[in-house]
């Protein structure tokens, strides 16, 4: 099983995973700990600081703070005790935790203090921050190409494209059912509410899902029918690649990370009168299944 990632470093990949440095950190013997922990953030911290900066888009300072602390979080709270190679990828794994720290501390909406008693790393921000203004194109798919997307991205320009689905659609699922899809503008226009259901479906199969600005980012909340709510947030997009793309943020009642959810979510638009989404159900921290729906324009 591959455990490097295209989320950044030098080489824009999650360096090769070092096992040796993963049972050092789980070790019970105070010296061998710290020297895999050490090990770890050597061989971690620029691909965490960059994705941080270009998923997250956090400014350099933030980053930095969220990525000292993010390893202080690492050794103290022993989050390397839970991976398990056998449920998820080394790089799945780091990306959940990043992602769970990051939205925790926005919730909490409070900045990392420097110094006093928190624990500061000597890393080399200027190097990995000049490597993320590298003036060479970046190849598709690579940490400084998700940078300088961020960097673009429009979130009004993106809801407009949500905004533009007010209607009615139909599709067809895989079972052969009719699907459909109803969009309209509520509370004064500042949001999308979308309603879905399946014909000669049980009740619990309809739906809704809430499109809303939040600042400087375009959000999501899908009322499931297995009973939680996932919130999720659109990540850069630009309307000549004709795709839109959400990715979890947090949720609620979701007990567990294992526990079943819908983790992503991607609208592909054809033109005015034909799209196609892509929803992704996550259970045990891997994918279950993804359901692919053609939608026509009815009205």
């Amino acid at each position: 099983m591959r455990d490097d990632t295209r989320i950044g470093g030098h080489s824009d990949k999650f360096p090769a995973t070092r096992w040796s440095a993963i049972v050092a950190a789980r070790s019970d013997d105070f010296d061998e700990r710290k020297r895999g922990f050490e090990t770890i953030i050597a061989t971690y911290w620029k691909p965490i600081y960059k994705y941080t900066r270009a998923r997250w888009g956090k400014a350099n300072e933030d980053a930095k703070d969220l990525t000292q602390e993010f390893f202080v979080r690492l050794m103290e709270k022993g989050f390397l005790d839970a991976y398990d190679p056998a449920k998820a990828r080394l790089r799945t794994f780091l990306r959940t935790c990043v992602d769970g720290f990051v939205a925790n501390q926005e919730k909490a909406a409070r900045r990392i203090k420097r110094g006093g008693d928190v624990v500061i790393f000597s890393l080399d921000f200027d190097a990995a921050e000049s490597e993320l203004g590298l003036g060479e194109p970046p190849a598709p798919g690579t940490m400084d190409a998700a940078a300088q997307q961020k960097n673009s991205f429009n979130p009004a320009q993106a809801f407009e494209k949500i905004k533009s689905l007010v209607g009615r659609w139909q599709a067809t699922t895989a079972e052969g059912k009719n699907a459909t899809l109803v969009f309209d503008m509520v509370s004064g226009n500042t949001a999308v509410l979308e309603r879905y259901w399946e014909e000669g479906s049980e009740q619990h199969t309809n739906m809704i899902t809430l499109y809303h600005l939040d600042d400087d980012r375009l959000m999501l909340t899908h009322y499931c029918s297995a009973n939680n709510q996932p919130r999720m947030r659109a990540e850069p997009f630009s309307p000549d690649t004709k795709t839109l793309r959400f990715q979890f943020f947090d949720a609620t009642n979701l007990s567990s990370p294992d526990d079943g959810h819908m983790y992503r979510a991607v609208y592909r638009f054809t033109d005015a009168d034909h799209f196609t989404t892509e929803w992704t159900f996550w259970k045990d921290q891997k994918d279950a299944f993804t359901e692919v729906l053609h939608f026509a324009r009815v009205r």
